[in-house]
């Protein structure tokens, strides 16, 4: 039953960490400037004197194959990275929160193992050790008995 069972391992490393959010970055800064690129490009092909077709920019044409221009291009580039960067965001975010909750487990653990082995290891002293149930007692004075006798009747009296 144990040779069925698959070892898998998550990485948990900083250095993975750093270059998941390199290429990250790198693609969404990529889409964002492409974005910001062709809403340019857009703008400019719109005020160009002459003919859309006839200008250096291309909005002519990629508007023909593509059904829309180079502006409306340009702002679904820059939509897209937005929301990868928002995902990308949320992610790392929940990441480095797991990570700071396992450390702070992790410390807390130590703590209690370094206490237990403390404990363990310590020798008793008795000024430490209390008694389980402390017994509060109160001294009682024995008063002198008063002859009560003379105040009740004796058992003969009654009969």
């Amino acid at each position: 039953m144990a040779d069925t069972a698959t070892n898998t391992k998550k990485i948990h490393s900083k250095s993975w960490h750093i270059a998941w959010r390199a290429i990250i970055g790198s693609i969404d800064s990529i889409l964002a400037l492409g974005g910001i690129i062709m809403i340019i490009l857009g703008i400019v092909s719109d005020y160009l004197p002459g003919k859309a077709s006839e200008n250096w920019t291309g909005n002519a044409e990629f508007k023909a194959a593509m059904g829309f221009d180079y502006r409306w291009f340009g702002f679904i580039l820059l939509a897209a990275a937005v929301v990868i960067m928002v995902i990308f965001f949320n992610v790392m975010a929940r990441h480095n929160e797991a990570d700071k909750e396992r450390e702070m487990r992790r410390q807390e653990r130590m703590k209690v193992l370094a206490a237990s082995v403390d404990h363990k290891f310590e020798p008793a002293k008795e000024e430490q050790t209390s008694p389980a149930v402390e017994v509060n007692a109160t001294e009682v004075k024995e008063e002198p008995k008063e002859d009560i006798s003379s105040e009740t009747p004796s058992s003969e009296e009654t009969k």
